[in-house]
């Protein structure tokens, strides 16, 4: 397998990764605020919003837009579960599937 090969699949996994683990902490956030919030409702209390991600959590963000902004426009939807989910579905489809279509169709050292 030739260089080009093997860095072409490295950087299609790693995006994998990266829009994977956006979209899980994305849903950890979730989870987390929809319990937070039926809280606050109980207790007759609301709650302002605070960015308290991480560094990594941030950092793993902004990669994650980087990968994923060429379908930003595409999701005109009010919910923020259909913008994330769509999103992610496209920028598996372009790193993961294409990429590594476009890897296979390189020729390979002998």
């Amino acid at each position: 397998m030739s260089l080009i090969v093997s860095g072409i699949r490295l950087v299609s996994t790693l995006a994998c990764i990266v829009i994977a683990l956006s979209f899980a902490l994305f849903v950890i956030d979730k989870a987390k605020g929809g319990s937070q919030s039926e809280i606050g409702k109980l207790g007759g209390t609301t709650q302002q919003k605070h960015d308290r991600r991480s560094a990594f959590r941030r950092d793993v963000d902004d990669v994650n837009d980087v990968l994923t902004s060429p379908f930003k426009g595409i999701v005109k939807s009010g919910s923020a579960w259909a913008k994330h989910i769509v999103i992610a579905l496209l920028g598996f489809l372009l790193w993961g599937v294409v990429l590594r279509f476009v890897a296979s169709w390189l020729p390979a050292r002998r």
